[in-house]
């Protein structure tokens, strides 16, 4: 595999599986990240919490209860406790059983086979530099800092990032409808990539971003139609909880 940079430069549009292929796995599982893989994406992108003895785990939301059977904020809880819920059974009981995800665990999964965007869950209080650090740390001794991007909504996380690692590929995350352009955002803290909605993505945002050299990420594409409208734009990356459709999409039409 080239570099994350190298291969941004080199391919024309990069499929992400969005949490994995969340429309046919629970979120973030093993699961729905080997769905992802089996449609053939590009990259993988798993959200990115730490438990409270600092062990960074695969989950989007600040509390359990929407997709495991716990209702603990996951900074309260011990990796072991978080161990014993059950991740899948709200999505189908198929995948009763299905366990919370190390990030090394989502590494060794997709190692070699597609790139990883790792987004930083921060919540209300941003996150302690202890805490970003492990979260880097893990990605370099799992030998994949090479092949990774990280972002975030907080950009105060991705600052500490380049403060840590200068190096690192990262991605400012469009706060919904706030307007700034992705060369403010960007050029503020160093941040190589800017992703936005669907719904958010303008003719402005498109030109800003090409005229800065910004790489310029949506999300999410679910749907013919929602590839019709992306299709529109000159779009990088594109996220998607079906990423086999975009990948089906994108073979019979050319961005």
């Amino acid at each position: 595999m080239l570099p994350i940079n190298e291969f941004a430069l080199n391919k024309d549009v990069i499929v992400i599986g969005h949490r994995g292929a969340s429309d046919l796995a629970p979120e973030n599982t093993l699961s729905s990240f080997q769905h992802a893989l089996d449609a053939g994406v590009d990259m993988i992108e798993v959200d990115v919490q730490v438990t409270a003895d600092n062990m960074p785990i695969a989950m989007h939301d600040l509390n359990q209860g929407r997709t495991t059977d716990g209702d603990s904020a996951v900074k309260d809880m011990s990796y072991k406790d978080i161990l014993k819920l059950d991740a899948g059974k709200w999505f189908g009981g198929e995948f009763s059983g299905e366990k919370v995800p190390l990030l090394s665990e989502v590494i060794d999964l997709i190692h070699g086979k597609a790139y990883l965007n790792i987004e930083i869950k921060a919540g209300e209080q941003s996150l302690s530099s202890e805490k970003i650090h492990k979260i880097i740390d893990t990605v370099a001794d799992c030998n994949y800092l090479d092949f990774s991007t990280f972002g975030s909504f907080d950009y105060k996380v991705l600052a500490e990032i380049k403060k840590y690692n200068p190096s690192i590929y990262t991605a400012a995350i469009k706060i919904p409808w706030e307007n700034f352009l992705p060369s403010q955002i960007c050029s503020q803290i160093g941040a190589e990539i800017f992703i936005c909605s669907l719904e958010e993505l303008t003719r402005e945002i498109e030109a800003d971003a090409i005229k800065h050299n910004i790489i310029l990420g949506v999300y999410d594409v679910d749907s013919k139609e929602d590839f019709k409208q992306v299709s529109e734009f000159k779009v990088k990356a594109i996220a998607s909880n079906n990423p086999a459709l975009i990948k089906q999409l994108l073979e019979g039409f050319q961005i």
